[in-house]
């Protein structure tokens, strides 16, 4: 009895002090709200005519960004530190409710349809702008240690342009509520211009309800996508600037370990793992989508088109662990992390380049050779809708995207820029010719590359792309062997040498060089120094060159009807006979059922028989002087 007499009262003594405690941390987190509330209602747009005021702030953060400071190595006996592995923005109920008023009433304003934006945005208004992200990163890399006091900072800048709205605030909300808020400074919008009535006023009254680090900048003309990036870096407070396409969501942990490396590796680019956002149903992969031990990087074709490529397997010893980054030899473009020392140093985005388009492989190329590196980290991932192209130009789009080009590669490829025109020159409406102001505003950027004391274009393909192939002046057609109706490519077996067909196949968004193949003006088809031979089942075989007696007789005639990519591959007999090739199902002993290539009756209009080669070669039309 007595017992339950001490425990009742002493209940009651801790019960008062608990409840008091409790009152004084309801009033301190009322003041802390309603101050920032406040701040949070004070115009965040600015105008173009405080253009002078901006470059006077870029020049004061030049001078008070803090250094990068020293690695900090954590001990194992560090007590581990928690970071929240997902936090949406803590409001309170009014202003949930105030911002979900104002949520409707901007997705109320007139806007393109779904056709406009290439992407489900009807959808993308009915899904949360809090939504929890599925976490792809390996395990490991949840179980890593950050010291957030230790890290530097970091800018995000978002340039806009006609956007979807639903998925520009979703991102917003996104890198907001999965970012450390001690290491996020600026959320910077960079409007460049866009006629979209939403993304004006109603644009504004909703960033008015988001915390103060959230800001837009409006150009009063359009500016295109590099000039407008460049806009942002400008105003940006942070350690480190992360450039982002608005069609993006953010993972938990991407910005521990982006910028964690760039602490330790100052002269490094991050580019996270970017995964797919589903265009119809903007959902993120599934955690079963995802195979952690496929390292993609980003690369570049002849023709300036960006590609992906599987690392190649005798380089897959750069990741000794599923944490670590690897070597990425180009940028995707919609995502990336890079010191504000590094960028400076660099010079940051090429804005001579006009628009969109080259500006990833140039800041790439120019990263490689100059000093730096680039890596993609694995506990650093997005989600991007790769949507189909839907960027508006003004002016001439092949023209624009063709002189950018021109920049590009008379700029750093050297004596390889031959390989550009000779891809690009076959294809009368890709001739351009930059006029004399382009030229000198060439030659000046020229003059960076000496300032850098750059490395030439050969030493980043031997140490950074080694695997791309280079066609030889002799060869009229290079790239992928396609089928025309089975959409099935050619693959050399490499027990045997016999050419396969295989539906894995990089068309427009992969490079796979070993499926490359050239055809000669001598009429000879090769591989990587090999000659494709006719045997006497008349399927196909890579053999050495000059070991059989039928390598030489290949041509291709051009199916007009369907551009200047698809033909039929004919071989030319001693006896003068003349075969076509076809996809065909193989009843031979060798690879027997499978689909392959076989020399048949030629046949009229068979699509079995037409042949889409990637390139078509003009090395007669390339500019004998360069720029």
């Amino acid at each position: 009895m007595a017992l339950s007499i001490l425990i009742e009262r002493l209940c009651r003594k801790h019960f008062t002090k608990l409840v008091l405690a409790l009152i004084v941390i309801y009033l301190l987190s009322a003041v802390h709200f309603f101050s920032s509330v406040s701040n949070d209602k004070e115009s965040k747009t600015v105008e173009p005519s405080k253009i002078d005021s901006l470059q006077k702030l870029k020049q004061l953060n030049t001078k008070t960004t803090r250094a990068f400071p020293k690695p900090h190595i954590i001990e194992k006996s560090t007590p581990k530190i928690k970071i929240p592995i997902y936090q949406p923005i803590d409001i309170s109920e009014e202003h949930k409710r105030k911002r979900l008023k104002v949520l409707k009433e901007v997705y109320a304003v007139p806007h393109p349809g779904d056709d406009v934006y290439k992407l489900n945005e009807s959808l993308s208004r009915t899904i949360d702008l809090d939504r929890k992200p599925n976490d792809l990163r390996p395990d490991k890399c949840k179980e890593l240690k950050y010291d957030l006091d230790s890290l530097p900072t970091v800018s995000v800048i978002f340039p806009i342009y006609n956007e979807a709205l639903s998925m520009l605030l979703r991102a917003i909300h996104s890198v907001i509520n999965n970012t450390p808020q001690k290491l996020l400074v600026d959320v910077i919008l960079v409007d460049d211009d866009s006629k979209n009535e939403n993304l004006k006023k109603p644009l504004d009254q909703y960033v008015a309800l988001l915390p103060s680090k959230v800001r837009i900048l409006r150009n009063s003309k359009r500016e295109g996508l590099i000039r407008a990036r460049m806009r942002g870096a400008a105003v940006a407070t942070g350690d480190v600037l992360m450039f982002q396409d608005v069609h993006t969501e953010f993972s938990p942990g991407w910005a521990e370990a982006a910028l964690q490396y760039i602490q330790q590796h100052p002269n490094t680019i991050v580019q996270p793992v970017v995964e797919e956002l589903e265009v119809n149903k903007i959902t993120w992969p599934s955690r079963d989508a995802i195979q952690h031990k496929d390292m993609w990087r980003g690369v570049f074709m002849w023709d300036m088109r960006f590609a992906w490529n599987l690392v190649p397997k005798k380089y897959t010893s750069w990741q000794l662990t599923e944490v670590d980054p690897w070597p990425n030899p180009v940028l995707v473009g919609c995502s990336l992390a890079v010191g504000r020392k590094w960028f400076d140093h660099l010079g940051g985005f090429d804005q001579g380049l006009n628009i969109w388009g080259g500006e990833n492989i140039e800041l790439s190329l120019r990263s490689w050779m100059c000093g730096g590196r680039m890596v993609i980290h694995p506990c650093s991932r997005i989600a991007h809708v790769f949507k189909p192209f839907s960027y508006a130009f003004d002016g001439d789009k092949e023209h624009i995207i063709a002189k950018n080009s021109i920049r590009v590669i008379e700029t750093w490829m050297d004596q390889h820029r031959d390989y550009f025109y000779a891809s690009n020159y076959v294809y009368p409406y890709k001739i351009v010719e930059l006029d004399e102001k382009e030229r000198d505003s060439l030659r000046e950027h020229k003059k960076l590359r000496e300032k850098l004391k750059c490395k030439s274009f050969d030493w980043y393909l031997d140490n950074v792309l080694p695997e791309m192939n280079k066609p030889t002046k002799d060869m009229l057609r290079f790239g992928e062997v396609q089928n025309f109706k089975s959409k099935s490519c050619w693959l050399k077996d490499d027990d045997d040498g016999y050419i396969l067909s295989t539906p894995d196949c990089y068309t427009y968004s992969r490079m796979k060089p070993e499926q490359e193949f050239g055809l000669t003006k001598d009429g000879q088809l090769l591989h990587f120094g090999s000659c494709v031979t006719v045997t006497e089942h008349l399927l196909l075989r890579v053999v050495t060159c000059g070991s059989t007696d039928t390598e030489k007789g290949w041509t291709f005639d051009l199916y007009a009807a369907l551009g200047q990519q698809v033909g039929v591959l004919k071989f030319k007999f001693a006896d003068g006979k003349i075969r076509c090739l076809q996809q065909v199902t193989n009843i031979v002993e060798h690879h027997l059922n499978a689909q392959m290539p076989q020399l048949l009756e030629c046949r009229d209009d068979d699509p079995w028989q037409l042949w889409y080669i990637t390139y078509n070669l003009g090395y007669h039309l390339v500019p004998e002087q360069p720029v």
